[in-house]
């Protein structure tokens, strides 16, 4: 209740406590969201940036591992190594061929002279060489009964990383067996050893405070990191991570890990069978990132300032509505999606009268207004979604007739079965909107008829997630661009593919149609303003997607067209999920 003695300022109370307490409401909501979007901002960004790096040093590594692999194999084909590794010598002809052993060794070093790498090699004869015994001091009993030999032995067409964490200094063994292929027979093992801190640039220069990178085998353990903590230990709950967004193909997680929130990336090496893992402290890399308590306070002084501003102005303003109200007595607010309540203030109740008299007729004229619009939209729709038809029959029928006149009946009646199959889906259905589901049969049985004609050169998957087939999309949306890479796109090339994908992100579902064909050369994407000019939008099909796009879900919603010579076209149709069947 206002007091009696203010009563003739409650429209200016009532304003200001109203809008102060939304004011607060909505700085509190944008400071919130001003973090939370700083920090999704971050990281999503920082996870492009984070792919490019573990691409650099999954190549700096892969070089790394292609050396040794050449080395290897030098190791393998050479006899006079298997002789050693096999045969039992006299005293002089041990000396002769440890000559030998040397020189062949400093030969291979040549594929790894950048890096210090040392060479052991042990032979079921139980003959071992090293080059540097220092490096790995290893017993030759405690070498055979190693689980890095046992190991090897097991798997001897595969190169394994391993650490040694009982060394005086962590050392990380690269090992492969000798492989006779003649009789698939094992006759020794071949190390090369690492310093782990000598392996560390690979990807060191990448890490700061709270920003680790780590390589685990299969078996989840560290074979190396920036953490000198985790070298040598299983780490179950990371690798369960890096399983986990290897097979759900997703760009980071977050966790917690020792009490502390990570985001956990992650990438398959398969050339050398180990995940290379970076784990990033929120805490630690939101710390310089975002100042919450300057934000806080920088809110609070915009918002105590508004507040001084909106005091002074709403005071004015109610000071002066009785003269306005007697001015403008039959002119209405711009407000119209509610009527006033007739209470209160007897300024409130002119304006009130006022403001409701001229809503109910507007309404009667938006009413006609909407009516008519609507009616326009439909009509255009309809006249766009014909001019569809046509086009694709058209050029359907000339797939058909070419196989028939190939002589190819059997052929030509598959293919004719499938275009009845394709025309009573498309044209026979009078619903303008069907199912995703329904799409990609449509497109089944165009991109059958399409093989008949150019054969299996071309190859075109599906991957529609499971959660987009039953929502409702514009019929016909997706097979203009596979006729246009059809028919465009692979006239340079003797194969390719076409790859559909479907997915829902954030709500809305993305389709795309991506191929490996001729390509454009396109400065940057295809967006809004570059239609007309695009020769990409010419053709009839393509066009009337885009603007049957616009004409369901608005002006945002858009066709992104991306493409390079030589490397592909990209199309990419994001819609909004406006129903489900």
């Amino acid at each position: 209740m206002i007091p009696k003695r203010f009563q003739h300022r409650s429209l200016f109370i009532k304003l200001f406590v109203i809008t102060v307490l939304l004011m607060i409401i909505v700085s509190t909501s944008i400071t919130w969201t001003t973090i939370r979007m700083s920090e999704r901002f971050f990281i999503n960004t920082f996870s492009i940036t984070n792919s490019q790096i573990l691409k650099q040093v999954e190549g700096s590594i892969d070089t790394f591992h292609y050396s040794l692999v050449m080395a290897s194999n030098q190791l393998i084909q050479n006899n006079e190594v298997k002789n050693y590794l096999t045969k039992e010598y006299s005293s002089l002809d041990l000396l002769n061929s440890y000559y030998y052993m040397d020189q062949e060794i400093e030969r291979t070093k040549r594929f790894f002279s950048a890096h210090d790498i040392g060479v052991l090699i042990a032979g079921k004869n139980g003959q071992v060489y090293t080059s540097e015994r220092s490096q790995w001091p290893i017993s030759d009993q405690e070498l055979y009964a190693s689980d890095i030999t046992k190991l090897s032995m097991l798997y001897p067409r595969k190169m394994l990383y391993q650490v040694d964490p009982s060394a005086r200094v962590p050392i990380i063994v690269i090992s492969r067996a000798f492989l006779d292929r003649t009789n698939d027979s094992t006759y020794g093992v071949m190390y090369f050893t690492i310093r782990e801190a000598d392996f560390q640039p690979f990807y060191e220069s990448y890490t700061s405070p709270g920003n680790d990178i780590l390589l685990m085998n299969q078996a989840g353990e560290v074979v190396s990191s920036n953490r000198h903590d985790l070298i040598g230990k299983q780490n179950w709950s990371l690798l369960q991570y890096a399983n986990e967004l290897a097979d759900r193909r997703l760009d980071y997680l977050t966790t917690t890990i020792d009490q502390e929130d990570h985001i956990i990336f992650s990438t398959y090496i398969p050339s050398i069978d180990l995940y290379l893992i970076n784990m990033l402290n929120k805490d630690v890399a939101f710390a310089d990132l975002i100042d919450t308590r300057a934000i806080f306070l920088l809110c609070m002084l915009i918002t105590f300032v508004a507040v001084i501003i909106v005091f002074l102005v709403s005071q004015r303003l109610t000071n002066s509505i009785a003269t306005l109200v007697r001015q403008i007595d039959h002119v209405s607010e711009n407000q119209f999606d509610h009527y006033m309540t007739l209470q209160d203030t007897y300024e409130t109740k002119k304006i009130g009268q006022a403001f409701n008299r001229m809503l109910d007729e507007l309404h009667m004229y938006v009413e006609k207004v909407v009516e008519s619009e609507k009616q326009k939209r439909q009509a255009e729709f309809a006249a766009l979604q014909q001019q569809i038809n046509p086009h694709f029959l058209y050029n359907t029928l000339t797939s058909v007739q070419f196989l028939v006149q190939q002589g190819s009946k059997e052929e030509a009646v598959d293919t004719v079965r499938s275009l009845i199959s394709l025309l009573q889906s498309t044209l026979s259905n009078g619903d303008e909107m069907i199912t995703v589901k329904q799409e990609v049969e449509n497109l089944k049985h165009y991109v059958f008829i399409q093989q008949k004609r150019y054969g299996d050169r071309i190859h075109v998957d599906y991957f529609v997630e499971e959660s987009c087939t039953n929502i409702l999309i514009p019929k016909l949306i997706l097979q203009p661009f596979v006729e246009n890479a059809f028919f465009h796109a692979f006239n340079e090339q003797e194969t390719g593919f076409i790859h559909i994908y479907t997915w829902l992100d954030d709500h809305r579902l993305v389709c795309e149609i991506v191929d490996n064909g001729k390509g454009m050369e396109l400065k940057k994407p295809i967006e809004e303003g570059q239609r007309k000019s695009s020769s990409f939008f010419k053709g009839i099909g393509i066009k009337n997607v885009d603007e049957r796009i616009q004409f369901l879900y608005g002006e945002s919603y858009r066709v992104l067209v991306q493409s390079e010579l030589q490397q592909g076209t990209r199309v990419r149709l994001t819609l909004s999920v406006k129903g489900r069947r």
